[in-house]
This record gives structure tokens, sequence and C-alpha cells, in this order.
């Protein structure tokens, strides 16, 4: 079946963002429905890690990312009793030996400003998702359109997802290691 897209991108954040500039990259057609109209008002993240500054710099915009955030490459652990340690990012094995602290603000301004406004459908809620054997329908107030794929970037609590699983939410839980030094007693956590 032909279809209006090859992917339909749903929630416009970071995640949804990248994703689209990815896909624009590689010259497939898509769209990404975001349902809020203005800017969030908080950060939902702590800053952006070596891997996501690795893709960042495979589009050619991490430059434009580190220089409007702050370069974090020692993070001190403090508790009520005082300093519980440090954990160093001076020594991953990465090109960008650091966590960038950028504003969650910032960051979607600046994926939006890399993919272009033509790509991104505000004030979009979705509600239904249907899948087909060969594509997806998607519907969002009055409007509908047809892909190939649907990807849900719309939160941790995605409606999309959950009704595409009938309830039923699908987690992939990545391990991550850090190399930290303690300090005196801090591998002492209070309870």
């Amino acid at each position: 079946m032909k279809t209006d897209f090859d992917v339909i991108i749903v929630g416009g954040g970071p995640v949804g963002l990248l994703l689209g500039c990815l896909l624009k990259q590689k010259g497939l057609t898509f769209r990404v429905l975001e349902k809020r109209t203005q800017p969030i008002p908080h950060s939902a993240a702590i800053g952006i890690t070596p891997p996501s500054l690795k893709i960042l710099n495979q589009l050619g915009v991490a430059e434009e990312f580190i220089s409007a955030g702050l370069k974090v490459r020692d993070c001190f652990v403090h508790g009520q009793s005082g300093k519980l340690g440090c954990m160093s990012f001076r020594e991953i094995p990465d090109l960008h030996r650091f966590v960038l602290a950028l504003p969650q603000v910032t960051t979607i301004a600046l994926l939006q400003k890399h993919l272009g406004a033509e790509w991104i459908e505000a004030g979009c809620e979705v509600t239904e998702v249907h899948q087909n054997t060969d594509h997806c329908r998607v519907s969002a107030q009055d409007r509908e359109w047809t892909a190939r794929y649907v990807v849900a970037c719309d939160g941790w609590r995605s409606p999309v997802s959950a009704s595409l699983f009938h309830g039923h939410r699908i987690c992939r839980i990545l391990s991550v290691t850090w190399r930290a030094k303690t300090l005196g007693r801090a591998n002492r956590y209070p309870h």
C-alpha cells in the first residue's frame, strides 16, 4: 500500500526530534506529531551523554550543542551527612569525556532548528493508531495519516505504545557502569 510517510514519530521531544533528524539525513519521508504548542517548562533529563553527543556529531550539530551547554567532567554526590563521592567522566573511552548539561528547552530548540518546521506538526495530539499488516494509520483530532512505521516517542508513560501493545509496556533496560571514586565513607548511604 502507498503510504503518506515512511515513518510517523509521535512525540516532538528530544528523542522524537533526534530520530527525525536521522531519518531526514537518510532521505526518508516522515512527520513528527507533537501535542504541545509551547516549550516545556522543565527538563526531564540530567544531561546529554557521550553516546548522544556522538550521534549529534554524525548530524554535524554537536559543536552547536556543546557551545550552548556546560561540560560536566566530574559529579560530586552529597547526602545528608556530607560528601558521598565523586563520579568522573574524564576517563570515558570516547571523544566527548563529559556529560553536557543543557536545558531541555534549548535541546529541543536546537533540534527543531536543525530539522526544520516543515517536518513537525505541533498542536497535534494522536488519538488513535491502527496497525495493519503493511502499514499503520494514525488519527489526531480531525486528521489522519498513513505510514509504514509508527515510533512512539511520547514519553515513558506513552499512551501510543500502550494502545499498540494493549496496555502491556515493552521496556528495554540498558545497564551502564561508571567508574566512581569514593571519598572516605562514600559507600555508606543513609537509609
